[in-house]
């Protein structure tokens, strides 16, 4: 799906309904992608200000101490990609009540029309390898070289 196609059926939204059969539409493709299989959580849409609001997490669950998340928005009529690592406090997964984000592993994309990202496919591979990318220094930082870092951190997906 592009995503010009997916901000023109966001405009045409009118209810809570709608949203959240955009969400749904959204999930579904994403699902489809190499990111597919991922842990959905925290899902939302509604209308705020006229407007479609959709959000919703895939998460990566590295471990009980490390989970990456991608998190597509649809909001204000634009489209972006947020890919952060956490590092959970307590060591409880997805269940975890405290935690912190790992130095340097944020992200925040914004769609354009002039971006070389147009669709669903190209944005799911682009979060993917951003999220290898932040699991890969995660391994590294324990002192394994970049290359076995890389396998290591590919083998987890």
């Amino acid at each position: 799906m592009k995503i010009k196609t997916l901000l023109t059926r966001a405009k045409k939204c009118k209810s809570d309904a709608d949203a959240s059969l955009l969400l749904e539409s959204i999930e579904n493709h994403f699902n489809g992608t190499v990111l597919g299989g991922l842990r959905i959580a925290n899902s939302e849409s509604y209308m705020e200000d006229g407007n479609a609001f959709v959000q919703f997490e895939m998460n990566h669950v590295i471990s009980d101490d490390y989970i990456t998340m991608i998190k597509p928005v649809v909001r204000d009529k634009k489209f972006s990609l947020y890919i952060v690592t956490n590092r959970m406090l307590d060591g409880m997964g997805m269940h975890s009540r405290k935690w912190e984000t790992v130095d340097g592993s944020e992200l925040d994309w914004s769609y354009d029309d002039n971006d070389d990202i147009q669709s669903i496919e190209d944005l799911a591979e682009f979060a993917k390898k951003n999220a290898l990318c932040n699991h890969r220094n995660l391994i590294e930082s324990v002192g394994v070289n970049s290359e076995a870092a890389m396998v290591a951190a590919e083998y987890s997906w």
